[in-house]
């Protein structure tokens, strides 16, 4: 085996460097995206009426799953291979990355997460077989203390990149979600106005361009961009 040989021989590959690579991207995006959701909670616990203790509940289902499906993963890494398992976990946590944006209610969110922390184990046991298979074992302490170090950047960068574009969606759905208001009232001029605003700092924002468009039917003006 030719990966063997050079593992023996201590001789360094440009795959390793990968590897190594990709194992630092994969622990930084998992501790930044289980750190999301706390970055978010008020929000969350507003829109859905949620107490403290609904997200209590809620941070637990995905540590719950976590550790049960933890053991299990690695044994299906063991009989079936790394890189079909970590795709599949990637994979996985990118879907309910988005699908827990997109829950309507507090029994959704603890499936959702719950469903995430099972997708999600295993992670590290696929990253601690890779390292063993192409890093020797005199480098592999470093190896392993840089994709440490990594998962704890991408958990205390969280915020600084969630916050800005948790803000910068809020102003513009603010915007629509009060011209809604206006519109149920009738007052179209001033609805207009708003959706005009949240169209300008979002113009790809399809909820505004519909209610835009009804509210131009109903005046009986020409649609435009």
């Amino acid at each position: 085996d030719p990966i063997e040989a050079d593992l023996a021989a201590g001789r360094a590959t440009r795959t390793r460097y990968k590897v190594v690579g990709l194992a630092v991207l994969l622990a930084m995006i998992t501790y930044l995206d289980r750190a999301c959701i706390a970055t978010l909670a008020d929000d969350i616990m507003h829109d859905l009426s949620l107490t403290k203790t609904h997200m209590g509940y809620v941070f637990s289902a995905f540590a719950l799953a976590y550790a049960i499906f933890e053991i299990p993963t690695a044994w299906w890494a063991d009989r079936t291979g790394t890189r079909k398992v970590l795709t599949r976990i990637v994979l996985w946590w990118s879907a309910f990355t988005s699908l827990t944006g997109v829950v309507s209610n507090y029994s959704l969110l603890l499936l959702v997460r719950f469903c995430f922390g099972m997708g999600e184990a295993g992670a590290y046991p696929n990253a601690s077989a890779v390292i063993a298979r192409w890093i020797p074992s005199q480098h592999r302490a470093r190896a392993w203390g840089l994709i440490w170090m990594s998962a704890q950047i991408g958990a205390a960068t969280s915020p600084l990149l969630v916050v800005p574009i948790q803000e910068g969606i809020t102003s513009y759905v603010s915007l629509a979600g009060i011209a809604q208001a206006w519109l149920l009232r009738g007052d179209l001029d001033r609805a207009q106005r708003l959706l005009e605003q949240a169209i300008a700092i979002e113009p790809s924002y399809e909820v505004a361009q519909l209610a835009l468009s009804r509210i131009w039917l109903q005046r009986g003006q020409p649609q435009h961009a």
